[in-house]
This record gives structure tokens, sequence and C-alpha cells, in this order.
């Protein structure tokens, strides 16, 4: 019986000292201007801005073709050979050319050799010498050429990356014959890239120039719109394009980003998200002033850092209530708080 009777009286006595209770945990701050930035937030993938092919040189069997899509290329790593398929007819043609040409080549070098000889410091000769001098020079270009031809129809001739890139489509596989002039393979470069994004843009706020920032899975980088589409898609949406520049194949086409872009910034006046109460479908604060609690209901904007901007419904510097806030309104002391609308 003793301790049922100090049960209740220790009950009795929580709950006449409850509000003050209440009160001694209660904080608050001061309604204050912040910094608040405009951000517009949109959806888009990262797509290449250009791309080169590689073309097979002559004809043949394709070896030593491992690259896959999306592989990134070092700049001169090997991309495959082209093993030819010639006749002996055409090896044999080849081969006369190239004694052709080293028979002219030997000529001409004899030739121009005699005149420099006889003539080399003679103003009145400076004409013949350079008509030999460029005869000369035509034969050694095309004896070079018949030979590098030849070579070609004799022996595997190896492609390599032109330049730092991302393996885009590939057109043929290993074993495969392909004909001169044919496309072996796409590549991306991927130190120019364009993001194109989706953002919805109510106030036509958008525009070339402004601050932007890509989001990825892989870290951000910012930038600046590039262009904005005029034409508005079917879910309300505008096309923004951004350019990307990298030194390294750090992000890749087909890469899915957010995208962020800035178009203002504003001092306003803020209260700590944890101050903000939701009553009867309308945002409140409470509000300590010399006569008590006030409760208000306030419009509220774009919320940053912990802070939600005031658009009204308070002034600078009064008191709101951030611990505690929810436990004034929603426990029985809540009768006590004077409502002001």
């Amino acid at each position: 019986m003793m301790n049922r009777a100090f049960a209740l009286f220790f009950a009795a006595v929580l709950f006449l000292i409850a509000p003050s209770l209440y009160a001694f945990s209660n904080k608050t701050e001061p309604v204050a201007l912040k910094n608040f930035t405009l951000n517009l937030e949109g959806f888009g993938t990262i797509q290449p801005s250009s791309s080169y092919e590689i073309v097979a040189k002559h004809s043949g069997i394709l070896t030593d073709f491992n690259i896959l899509p999306g592989q990134e290329l070092k700049e001169g790593q090997a991309l495959f050979g082209i093993l030819p398929t010639v006749s002996q007819a055409e090896l044999l043609s080849q081969k006369v050319k190239v004694r052709e040409a080293r028979i002219a080549l030997d000529f001409t070098r004899k030739q121009y050799d005699r005149i420099k000889k006889l003539f080399s410091g003679h103003a009145a000769y400076a004409k013949e010498m350079q008509r030999i001098q460029k005869r000369y020079d035509t034969a050694r270009a095309v004896y070079q050429k018949t030979k590098s031809e030849l070579q070609l129809l004799t022996g595997t001739v190896r492609y390599e990356t032109p330049q730092t890139g991302v393996a885009g489509k590939l057109y043929f596989r290993e074993g495969e014959f392909v004909k001169k002039g044919d496309t072996v393979l796409e590549i991306f470069s991927c130190r120019k890239l364009l993001v194109k994004s989706e953002i919805f843009d109510k106030n036509d706020g958008l525009k070339k120039g402004l601050k932007a920032e890509i989001i990825t899975q892989y870290g951000n980088i910012d930038t600046k719109v590039a262009s904005v589409s005029a034409i508005v898609e079917p879910n309300g949406a505008k096309e923004v394009f951004f350019l990307l520049n990298q030194s390294t194949c750090r992000f890749k086409p087909g890469l899915f980003v957010k995208t962020r872009v800035t178009l203002s910034q504003r001092l306003s006046l803020a209260v700590p998200d944890e101050s903000l109460l939701k009553l009867n479908e309308k945002t409140v604060v409470l509000v300590q002033t010399d006569g008590g609690i006030e409760e208000r209901v306030v419009q509220t904007g774009t919320s940053q850092a912990g802070y939600t901007q005031i658009l009204s419904g308070l002034r600078k510097g009064e008191e709101v209530i951030t611990q505690g806030a929810y436990e004034l309104l929603h426990k029985d002391i809540k009768q006590k708080i004077k409502i002001l609308d």
C-alpha cells in the first residue's frame, strides 16, 4: 500500500512541475539573415563532343583486336593488326615498282651529285641545280612510298591510338576480313565532353554562362551553362548543355550525372529547420516573447545547411524556439500558448 501511495504522490508531483521542466529544456535562436543560393537541379548523361575513326589502310584479316566498348585508351596504345591478303601477282607487281623507284632514285642522285660538283657556287646555274634537287626529292619520296606499300603487303601492320580517348562502337571482330577504307572502330575524345541534362525552369531563369556543378559518383566538377534549348520537352523540362574539360579520362561518355545550376544568391531571414512545425497543414514556429510563447504561421522558401528561408511571418531578431518546440506544441501545456495567425 505504501509503495502504491508513493507512486501516486510522485506522479502528481511530476504533473504539477511538468510545465517548468519543459521550460527549462527549451532553447531559442534569433531570426537572422542568411545567405541563400537559388539552385535548379536536373539529371543527365555525359556525351562525347568529338570523335574520330580508325580506318583500315589496306585489306586483310583483323588480328590482336581485344578492345572493348567504353575502354579507356592511352595515346600510342596498340589497337589491332591487319594481316594482308594478297596474290602472288600483286606482290610481284609491287616488288617491280620498288625496283623501278630505286633505279630512278639512284639515277637522279648521281645526276644531282654531278651537277652540284660542277656548278656549285655559280649563280648562273642556280635554277638548274634547284630543278635537279626537286627531281631528286621527288624520286626519293616515290621510293619510300613504294617500299612502305611493299611492307604492308608482306607483314602484319599494327595500328595504335593516335590520342587518349575511350573506345566507342566496334565495327569488326578479330579474325574478320576488312577492306581498305573500312572503319574498324570509333574513339571518343574524353578530354572535351558534353553534358546533356533536363532541368525544370518555370521562371525562365536558365541562361548561358551561369555557374554550374556536375555531380557524379566519382566526384564533382565546376563548369558553366554552355547553352539552353529553346524547346520545352513534353514533361515540361528544358535541355541544358554543359562543357566538361579534363586532362584524363576520369569521366567517360555514358555516365549518369546530377546537374546543379546557380541562378542567384541573396540574403534572407532564416530559422533553424528544427524550429519549423506542421499544424493543420500550415507551417508554424513558436516565438519566445516577453509576454510568453506565441505561435506564428510562416511562409517558407528554400532550405540550405540546416536553415530555412522565411518569406513572411517573422522579423529579424525575434527568438524562435528550437529545442523543445515540438513538445510545447503537442503536449498538454499547449493551451498556455497565445495563438497569433
